[in-house]
């Protein structure tokens, strides 16, 4: 029996622009439930796997305060990035019948899932994400009765880098390092020795690592995804709405496209983004599914299947 996931999205203030696209993209996988927390309008199209609960920014800082006995009051949304490692606990209740929970982002469009959490991958670890060297962000996956769920509970100091308003990267960062302890090592192996004895890439020998220890030996899986690129103008990625994939501008196939290098960002300096409006789906979409949505920094365009 394939394991029930529930994927956690708080979200507060005004949809983005691309929406619509983003939920049809869950739609397509429906071995997850995604549960909203928003205080914003319902969208125009719901799904049986997009659930929301409706509630004020405040109520819900209210109940994150409640569960984890601390006076949580940030005064913005943004600072909700660092609860990700928290909701196994947070959203306790609403895991009921859940086998697994997940955090990630909404930036992104889904592909096909099963890529990552295909029945053999749940069975064999506790932990899933999509980086090779730390947690990705914008998409982990979490048993819900394993050590992962309450281990945010060992952060050094965590009450009091909940209750400050600075925004502290926790999932990437800190609880990273806790979750793959053995990393600072890796890395060092790498400077020293893989490095400049053999020359190796980087995510070579991170995919080597830890197809060798890591994803062998424990119950965690740290596989690179390359969902994250950082694209240049005349590379299209591909989202085919028929088959509910995901295709890099070479033809490797991806569980999701997290569009961070598309659109304007703090983390980097290029001048290639998207347009507004590239986001969405077009409006007559139903009408086209016999077309591909493709994607690049300079456009989105219809094409038709050869």
């Amino acid at each position: 029996m394939q394991a029930k996931i529930a994927m956690i999205v708080p979200y507060f203030g005004k949809w983005p622009e691309w929406m619509d696209l983003y939920l049809y993209s869950c739609s397509k996988n429906p071995q997850v439930d995604f549960l909203f927390f928003t205080d914003c309008l319902m969208p125009a199209t719901v799904y049986p796997n997009t659930l929301f609960t409706t509630l004020s920014f405040e109520t819900y800082c209210k109940h994150v305060s409640r569960v984890l006995h601390v006076d949580f009051r940030p005064t913005q949304a943004y600072k909700l990035c660092d609860l990700k490692v928290f909701y196994g606990l947070i959203h306790a209740e609403d895991l009921r019948g859940y086998d697994y929970w997940a955090f990630g982002d909404n930036d992104l469009i889904f592909g096909n899932l099963n890529i990552i959490t295909n029945i053999r991958n749940l069975k064999k670890y506790d932990l899933l994400t999509t980086h090779s060297y730390h947690i990705a962000g914008h998409f982990t996956v979490i048993r819900k009765e394993s050590k992962f769920t309450k281990l945010c509970l060992k952060i050094p100091n965590w009450q009091s880098l909940l209750l400050n308003t600075k925004n502290y990267a926790i999932d990437e960062g800190i609880w990273s390092d806790m979750v793959y302890p053995e990393m600072r090592l890796v890395r060092r192996l790498y400077r020293y020795v893989f490095k400049p004895i053999f020359r190796l890439h980087y995510f070579k020998y991170l995919a080597l690592i830890n197809r060798l220890f890591c994803n062998r030996f424990t119950r965690r899986s740290f596989v690179e995804y390359y969902t994250t690129p950082n694209p240049t103008l005349g590379q299209y990625w591909e989202y085919d709405f028929d088959k509910n994939k995901v295709y890099r501008y070479d033809g490797l196939e991806l569980p999701y496209l997290h569009f961070l290098f598309f659109k304007k960002n703090i983390y980097s300096n290029s001048k290639c983004y998207w347009n507004p409006g590239f986001y969405q789906l077009p409006i007559d979409w139903q009408q086209q599914r016999e077309k591909n949505v493709y994607v690049s920094v300079d456009s989105i365009v219809m094409k038709e299947k050869m």
